[in-house]
């Protein structure tokens, strides 16, 4: 029991330090993932219109 209390939280504070980094960097990352969205997206469309012909 103890050992699972131990656990619990190292995994509740390994949870809190990765939401505390994701916050703190959310802004480059979303930035980052819109980029690779913009370009998969457009891609997947220049795909559709190549294979429509």
């Amino acid at each position: 029991m103890e050992l699972f209390s131990h656990i619990l939280f190292y995994s509740l504070v390994l949870t809190l330090g990765i939401t505390m980094l994701l916050s703190l960097l959310h802004d480059e990352v979303m930035n980052v993932v819109w980029i690779v969205y913009d370009s998969v997206t457009h891609s997947l469309s220049f795909f559709k219109d190549q294979l429509s012909r």
